[in-house]
């Protein structure tokens, strides 16, 4: 369960790669980037039945752990019963601090959510995190290939891309 920056792509601009041999002279090579581009802060949930459903932050939130409970947890386990309707999952936070936040793992507790604590969590450990190691590069590279214009177009994409994720 993760939280992620998704840019709209502009153009060539965001979109390049270089290589260079070793030891040999590359060209110099001008690159246009935009200074803040227009984009969105999303949660998503990755699980072995599937991803949840995206949820949108609000522009400019401030991710405390009020804000945390009641708009991404509270949603999130009202979606996490059609993956799980047996509730036989165990979600596994990073150490953000609105996850860690006493309130949060309270209501965590109040809602009989089974999660692997705070001091369990393997400190600066992206590899252990499907989300960081593959989920948002994959939903990135896939967003770039689509002609996107608007907030609500990269937020479409970005749900259409994840129905199409396999869910097993």
């Amino acid at each position: 369960m993760k939280l992620s920056f998704i840019y709209i792509p502009v153009g060539e601009n965001m979109k390049f790669n270089m290589f260079q041999e070793k030891k040999k002279r590359c060209d110099t090579a001008v690159f246009k980037s935009v200074a803040h581009p227009q984009g969105i802060m999303m949660w998503v949930g990755l699980s072995a039945n599937g991803p949840t459903k995206p949820i949108v932050i609000e522009p400019k939130a401030k991710i405390c752990s009020s804000y945390y409970v009641n708009k991404v947890l509270k949603p999130f386990l009202r979606d996490a019963k059609t993956l799980y309707p047996s509730n036989d999952n165990i979600s596994h936070q990073d150490s953000a601090p609105a996850h860690r936040a006493k309130a949060t793992l309270l209501f965590l507790r109040e809602q009989n959510v089974t999660f692997i604590e705070p001091e369990q969590w393997l400190p600066s450990s992206p590899d252990c995190t499907p989300c960081d190691y593959f989920l948002w590069g994959y939903l990135k590279s896939q967003v770039n290939n689509r002609n996107i214009r608007t907030l609500c177009g990269l937020q479409k994409a970005v749900q259409d891309e994840l129905e199409k994720y396999p869910n097993h």
